[in-house]
């Protein structure tokens, strides 16, 4: 934290009358004022206010500390260069990628990083790994080769996971699949499933997050139809049922579907 700041005892969380007394008697407190005793926060809580700058600010000191710079064109992106070698950094708030052909500068950087903000889980530390190649970020499948320098992403994982959900949701309802997309489809008669609308009505937000993170990561196929989809995020009509319908099925159908650099 870069400031004082205080909470509220958390539910669940009790202080002995011991210490409830000490804390009041080193402020000038009478002890029936133990409702004025409180937590000062050390670290930055998720879900504070302050916590996703003072994330930003760490860890953009953190990299210029390694000699980085970050980059104007994109605040996600650090670069290191070094006689004609060079790194580079992609982050999205702690998940990073780093990649290059600086060897040396590589391995200290995870070295570093696994000083600064190696994490314990049950019995076992996290640290940072490398790889050869990257198959997979933040849910993004990474598929190509060093040949001819073409790079797939793609979101099957995604894909699949919503559409297991719905399926369990509306349970043997069969949910069907499409290979294209098009407007004169939806001036067809609705045939979906009372489950199948309900689910969506009550969850169209959910889903339609999730086709907002797969338009503009890969599946630029679909950004229009999700456009017009996200109008009913909070007050979903008939119309916009129909258009999250037909985007489950068509990326059901077209999951391999993705984004192609040459």
């Amino acid at each position: 934290m870069d400031r004082d700041l205080y909470i509220n005892l958390p539910k669940g969380m009790v202080l002995t009358q011991a210490a409830i007394l000490d804390v009041l008697k080193r402020n000038g407190l009478s002890a029936d004022q133990s409702d004025r005793v409180g937590l000062r926060l050390l670290k930055a809580l998720y879900g504070l206010k302050q916590a996703p700058l003072l994330w930003n600010l760490k860890i953009d000191r953190f990299f210029k500390a390694q000699g980085f710079t970050r980059q104007s064109s994109d605040a996600c992106l650090y670069k290191y260069s070094e006689g004609g070698k060079f790194v580079l950094i992609s982050i999205s708030v702690d998940d990073i990628l780093a990649t290059g052909n600086h060897k040396d500068k590589i391995a200290s950087l995870i070295s570093a990083l696994n000083d600064e903000f190696s994490i314990k889980i049950g019995e076992e530390w996290k640290y940072c790994e490398v790889a050869d190649r990257v198959e997979s970020f933040l849910g993004l499948l990474v598929t190509g080769n060093t040949e001819d320098g073409k790079i797939t992403l793609s979101v099957p994982s995604k894909i699949n996971k919503l559409v297991e959900e719905v399926q369990s949701a509306i349970g043997g309802d069969r949910l069907g699949t499409l290979k294209s997309l098009s407007d004169s489809s939806l001036k067809n008669k609705f045939n979906a499933s009372d489950k199948l609308q309900k689910y969506i009505k009550d969850n169209i937000s959910h889903i339609v997050g999730s086709f907002i993170y797969m338009s503009i990561t890969c599946r630029p196929d679909i950004s229009t139809w999700v456009s017009k989809a996200a109008r009913g995020m909070h007050q979903p009509k008939e119309t916009h049922i129909r258009l999250v319908t037909q985007l489950i099925k068509y990326l059901h159908g077209t999951k391999d579907r993705g984004l192609v650099y040459l």
